[in-house]
C-alpha cells in the first residue's frame, strides 16, 4: 500500500513538473525565433532559478540566436543550470570550454564538465570524455578508460561513440584488431548520420576492407558526409572527380568545387592540391597569386611538401632589376 501511495504521489508531482518543462521549452522556441517577449520571459524565469530556462538562455547566447553571440554569457547561464543538476548544461559547459576561442578555451574545465555529465549517464558527455582520455587531452591518455566510456555511450545508441569505438577496433588501439566488429559499429554510426563514420565507411567500402568493395557505394557515402561539411570526404570527392574514378566522369570544375570547400576548412592536402590547380590552370585560369596564397596556408597547416616548397621560394635570390 505504501509503495502504491508513493508511486501515485510521484506521478502527481511529475505531471506539473513535466508541464513546466514543456512551457519553458515552448518559450525557448519562441525566443530562438527572436520573440522579444519570450526572450524577456525566458531570462526572467532563469533569474528566478529555473534550471531549464537558464540552460536555454545559455543556448541563446552560445548560438547567437536572438542575442549577440557571447560565450561568456553562455557560460554564466549554463553554470547556473549545471549547479542545479542540469546534465545537458554540464555537457554544454564542456563544449564551450573545449571549443571557445582563447582566453575562454580551457581543456581542464572541459574535461571536468564532461566527466560530471558522463557520471550522470549523459551519452554525449561520455563520448567526449572518452575522446579526451584517448587523446590524452588535459589528462594522461588511457585507452582502456576511453573504451569503457565509449561502450557506455554506445549502449545508449550514441552514434559518435559507436564510430569512435569502431575506430579503436579498426586500428587495434587498446583492443585486438577486429575489422568485422569495427565495420559493424562504424556502419551503425553512419546510418544514424555521423559524417565521420560515413566518410570512414566510404574509405572501407572503396578499398574492400571488412566489407565488400563497391566504389559506387563509397562515393555515395562520401557525398553524404561531404554535404554535412566533412572535409576529408570533400577531398575524397575532389580526387575522384579529378581522376574520373569510381564511376564518376572526369570533371575538373567539380573537383575544384570540392577542393575549395575542404580547403576553406583548413584541410592541408586540399590546400596543397589548389597550389597545383591554380599554378597549372587545371579547370580554372592560371593564377600564381592564388597558388601562392594556398601554398602559404598549406604550409601553415603543417603540410611537409608545402613547407619545403615555400622555403625554396623564399631562398631564391630576388630578380635583378631590368
Amino acid at each position: 500500500m505504501r509503495i502504491l501511495v508513493c508511486l501515485m504521489l510521484s506521478l502527481f508531482l511529475a505531471a506539473p513538473l513535466a508541464a513546466q518543462e514543456d512551457a519553458v521549452r515552448a518559450l525557448a522556441i519562441k525566443a530562438r525565433e527572436g520573440d522579444a517577449e519570450a526572450i524577456a520571459a525566458l531570462e526572467k524565469a532563469a533569474e528566478s532559478g529555473d534550471a531549464d530556462a537558464a540552460f536555454y538562455a545559455g543556448d541563446l547566447y552560445l548560438r547567437g540566436r536572438a542575442r549577440a553571440p557571447s560565450p561568456e554569457r553562455a557560460i554564466d547561464w549554463f553554470k547556473r543550470a549545471a549547479e542545479k543538476g542540469h546534465v545537458a548544461a554540464m555537457h554544454a559547459l564542456g563544449v564551450v570550454y573545449e571549443r571557445a576561442p582563447a582566453p575562454l578555451r580551457d581543456p581542464v574545465q572541459a574535461l571536468e564538465w564532461y566527466r560530471r555529465g558522463a557520471e550522470r549517464n549523459f551519452a554525449r558527455s561520455q563520448t567526449n570524455l572518452g575522446f579526451f582520455l584517448q587523446q590524452g587531452r588535459a589528462v594522461t591518455a588511457d585507452l582502456k578508460a576511453a573504451r569503457e566510456w565509449y561502450e557506455k555511450a554506445a549502449a545508449q545508441g550514441e552514434p559518435r561513440a559507436k564510430f569512435l569505438l569502431g575506430m579503436l577496433y579498426l586500428d587495434g588501439l587498446g583492443v585486438e584488431r577486429d575489422d568485422a566488429h569495427a565495420v559493424e559499429l562504424i556502419k551503425d554510426a553512419a546510418e544514424h548520420g555521423d559524417p565521420d563514420a560515413q566518410y570512414r565507411l566510404a574509405v572501407l567500402t572503396g578499398t574492400g576492407r571488412g566489407v565488400a568493395r563497391d566504389e559506387v557505394a563509397a562515393i555515395e557515402l562520401a557525398r553524404k558526409a561531404a554535404l554535412q561539411g566533412q572535409a576529408d570526404a570533400q577531398y575524397y570527392l575532389a580526387e575522384a572527380f579529378a581522376s574520373g574514378s569510381a564511376g564518376l566522369p572526369k570533371d575538373e570544375r567539380e573537383a575544384l568545387r570540392w577542393l575549395l570547400r575542404a580547403a576553406e576548412q583548413e584541410h592541408a592536402e586540399a590546400q596543397f592540391a589548389l597550389v597545383v590547380v591554380y599554378g597549372e590552370g587545371r579547370g580554372v585560369r592560371r593564377n600564381p597569386t592564388e597558388a601562392l596564397n594556398w601554398l602559404q596556408r598549406a604550409a601553415g597547416n603543417g603540410h611537409a611538401q608545402a613547407i619545403d616548397l615555400l622555403a625554396g621560394l623564399r631562398s631564391r635570390p630576388a630578380p635583378a632589376p631590368q
